[in-house]
Formats: C-alpha cells, sequence, structure tokens
C-alpha cells in the first residue's frame, strides 16, 4: 500500500491536473481566485494546504469563535456552513468587498 501524499504535494498535484481542465468547467471564483493567487495557483495551492493540514495551538477551544460569512460565496457556499453572521451579497473575498460590514459586525461582537 501507498502512503498518502502530503497535503501539499496533493495539492500541487491537483493545481497541475487543474492547469489542463477546459475553461467551461471551472467556476467563476476559481478565475477570480487566480488573480489573487497568481496565474500559476501557488499561493492558493499553498493557502488550501496550510488549512487543511493545520493543527491549533493548546487552548485555542477557550478562545471565542464568530464566524462572519457571505452568503454569495461559491468557494465555501454558505448552506456547507454554520455561520454567526451573514454579509447579504458577499462572496468569497469579504475583507475586500465587504470592508464595513465586516467592521460593523466585528463592533458589534465586541460590543
Amino acid at each position: 500500500m501507498l502512503a498518502p501524499l502530503p497535503v501539499e504535494a496533493a495539492m500541487n498535484l491537483t493545481g497541475i491536473l487543474a492547469s489542463y481542465w477546459p475553461r467551461q468547467l471551472k467556476t467563476r471564483s476559481t478565475w477570480r481566485l487566480t488573480k489573487l493567487g497568481g496565474p500559476s495557483g501557488e499561493w492558493h495551492r499553498w493557502a488550501s494546504a496550510a488549512a487543511l493540514s493545520w493543527k491549533p495551538s493548546a487552548g485555542a477551544d477557550r478562545i471565542p469563535l464568530f464566524h462572519i460569512h457571505g452568503d454569495r460565496d461559491l468557494t465555501f457556499p454558505i448552506r456547507y456552513t454554520g455561520a454567526d453572521n451573514v454579509i447579504h451579497g458577499g462572496g468569497h473575498v469579504l475583507p475586500l468587498s465587504h470592508s464595513e460590514e465586516i467592521a460593523e459586525k466585528l463592533l458589534q461582537i465586541a460590543a
């Protein structure tokens, strides 16, 4: 039996395969992320691998967590989340597109 690939190697292999995928099968959010992560997708693969292999620090479960999510996120659709706060019309890059709404939610949470 083969050992599983490390997350980063698996993501790089996926990125190489995806680069040959027909454009019409890619989502709009994938194309938007290409603009943020560069044409090779290297940053996006690194970020995905980092999220998949992330281990919380000791005591992290004692820190309050508030999930703010956009209802138009195509990368992580809201129906698959348990968001505490919803930004209407928000997509995947909320801090860039809805910074004022995020700030308002953070002020409400802090109060």
